[in-house]
């Protein structure tokens, strides 16, 4: 193997877009790369504008599908056939920008135990444009933050994960979670998945995806609950912190709520004081502010979370009069301050904090 990484492009048709996709590969990689494009039998426009593209670059190859056998056979074809150091597998209804792989390949090797890395994008959210836009992005670079899972739109990994870990189970759906089953798969082997904040991709989601929104719709709560059923469904955190707390305490805290995040908890995280001991721990603890601290604050927001809360956290006292006002019972319950307490496995049959 070399240190090269291969772009593996899945295409099914829509020419503009993926004219679009394949544009902005050309001009914003400077990485070392080869392009495997492989078209799941599109009409003639789309190939012509593949084999156009490809026309006297050696670095480019085309391999054909007689019909549309969706993404995962692409996919998987991407895995099994490519040797390169580093695999890209990249969806045509992206637009990357420039230094996209050289920053994410820098963070994919930067440390042993990780083996999956995606840049940031809009279709996480809307701060990470804005993030691009403004050059905020460029004062991130070669930093990362842990995530569960690589994206699906564009999903970089290291060869030596596939050879641990083999191909995409082809028991999703095309469309849902395949990605994600992989990832968790991954970290059962001890490889991690982390996002390069340095690094940002364009998105049109959903553009190149085939179905109609209720067929989506289906194939993605079917999906789910393949993967629930393997991983378990994601647990709803709320923290809410008033006091100060010394390191030794924070540092637990801190390893706590990482080692629920990789068990996909969410996690909302309200302190009063400094919040650092916190911060890229994961990407799954969402970092935010309340005008008060207090036990009529914390009972609103619990009563008013439209998903419930699984378990809350805090060193608040919330007087017995408070919950009956709002229905609140005390299962799920944690004292901040207390190790035990937050240590102890709640029961799993209790029902979400409402």
């Amino acid at each position: 193997m070399n240190d090269l990484c291969t772009i593996a492009i899945a295409v099914w048709n829509k020419p503009d877009i993926t004219r679009q996709c394949l544009e902005s590969v050309a001009a914003h990689t400077e990485y070392p790369h080869e392009l495997l494009l492989i078209d799941n039998g599109s009409d003639r426009p789309t190939k012509k504008l593949l084999e156009d593209f490809c026309r006297g670059k050696t670095n480019c190859r085309i391999k054909r599908f007689d019909e549309n056998a969706g993404y995962l056979k692409a996919a998987n074809f991407a895995l099994e056939n490519i040797n390169t150091s580093y695999i890209c597998l990249l969806n045509n209804d992206t637009i990357v920008t420039d230094g996209w792989l050289s920053e994410c390949i820098r963070i994919l090797g930067s440390c042993g135990d990780i083996g999956i890395v995606s840049p940031t994008t809009n279709e996480i959210s809307d701060h990470f444009r804005t993030a691009f836009l403004s050059g905020c992005t460029r004062a991130l670079k070669g930093k990362s933050v842990e995530v569960n899972s690589g994206l699906g739109s564009c999903f970089i990994l290291k060869k030596e994960v596939v050879k641990k870990i083999g191909l995409f189970d082809p028991v999703y759906m095309s469309g849902y979670f395949e990605e994600v089953d992989y990832s968790f798969k991954a970290a059962s082997f001890g490889f991690k998945s982390v996002m390069a904040l340095g690094a940002y991709i364009e998105h049109l989601s959903n553009a190149s995806f085939s179905v109609m929104p209720e067929e989506r719709k289906r194939l993605w709560h079917a999906n789910r609950d393949i993967f629930e059923s393997r991983w378990g469904r994601s647990e709803r955190i709320l923290v809410f912190v008033k006091g100060d707390y010394g390191k030794d305490v924070l540092l637990k805290r801190r390893e706590y709520l990482l080692d629920k995040c990789r068990h996909r908890a969410i996690v909302e995280l309200y302190c009063k004081r400094d919040d650092e001991w916190a911060r890229g721990v994961h990407f799954n603890i969402r970092h935010k502010k309340s005008p008060l601290y207090a036990g009529l604050i914390l009972c609103f927001m619990i009563r008013m979370k439209k998903k419930a809360y699984d378990t809350v956290i805090t060193d608040i006292h919330v007087p017995p009069f408070l919950l009956k006002l709002f229905g609140i019972d005390l299962k799920g319950f944690y004292d901040f301050a207390g190790l035990k307490a937050l240590d102890a496995d709640a029961d799993p049959l209790r029902g979400a904090v409402h």
